[in-house]
């Protein structure tokens, strides 16, 4: 198969399959026992809206937040990089429970928070070096930003330039061992030179607004795009509570997940 995304969808075509791939994500994770459930569901409509509406070509994207590779596989399933059949191997095989790049159109092998960024805007760097076009994107998440490595890569993006690279962060509040602490999201990102954006990241649309002009912009800068989401979202007793970073429904809440991404 090949590694190039060469078709986008519709606003509404792409929230049916988002819907669909909530759902086959949930079923993979209850079925396994292994994987993020409510990390995936935060980042769901992030993902989607970005391979099925923005990705193209040779345009890479780094999965700095590798422990959501459930629902990752299964979109990449859905554009037709990896063949379905190959879920049935998750989390062995060469499918992961983090993210690996052993897996066709995975660039970059992810799960230790802090890095995904800095290889990033290496790949930035090399391709503005080298007179390409493409665009590397990074989607990463809040916790992560308490990593001092981010940081040290958000400067280097800013002083080299790469207005090729654009992050997005999945700021759900929550991290592996509880609530993250509050930041000027906004107003810090901008005092290092990047250009911010923050919209509902539950959205596609808002998110389609918050990528709006990506791949003609020449301004010098790299842009991050702060999506507002909710850890859990969709199921009502897993939304917001940090318990469920890393915990898999059991039988009795297997069928109650079901029904509320159906």
């Amino acid at each position: 198969m090949s590694n190039e995304i060469t078709s986008r969808r519709t606003v509404e075509e792409m929230e049916e399959i988002i819907k669909r791939v909530k759902l086959s994500t949930a079923e993979l994770i209850c079925r396994t026992g292994v994987g993020h459930l409510a990390s995936c569901l935060s980042v769901a409509e992030i993902l989607g809206t970005l391979y099925m509406g923005m990705v193209k070509g040779n345009d890479r994207v780094v999965m700095s937040k590798g422990h959501v590779s459930a629902i990752l596989y299964m979109y990449l399933v859905e554009i037709g990089i990896i063949q379905k059949e190959l879920l049935c191997e998750y989390p062995n095989g060469i499918l992961c429970s983090h993210v690996h790049n052993g897996v066709p159109g995975v660039t970059v092998t992810t799960g230790s928070l802090g890095h995904g960024l800095g290889t990033a805007v290496g790949m930035a760097e090399a391709l503005r070096l080298s007179g390409r076009s493409d665009t590397v994107y990074c989607v990463m998440g809040d916790g992560e930003c308490q990593e001092g490595s981010v940081w040290e890569a958000a400067r280097l993006a800013v002083a080299s330039g790469l207005d090729n690279l654009v992050v997005v962060v999945d700021r759900n509040g929550i991290g592996a061992t509880g609530f993250v602490n509050g930041m000027d999201w906004v107003n810090h990102w901008n005092s290092l030179g990047w250009e911010v954006r923050m919209v509902n990241g539950h959205s596609v649309d808002k998110l389609m607004h918050g990528f709006w002009g990506i791949e003609t912009k020449q301004t010098g800068r790299p842009l991050v795009i702060v999506a507002n989401t909710v850890k859990g979202h969709g199921v009502a007793f897993m939304e917001n509570q940090p318990i469920w970073h890393s915990r898999v429904p059991e039988k009795g809440e297997v069928e109650k997940v079901m029904e509320a991404l159906a």
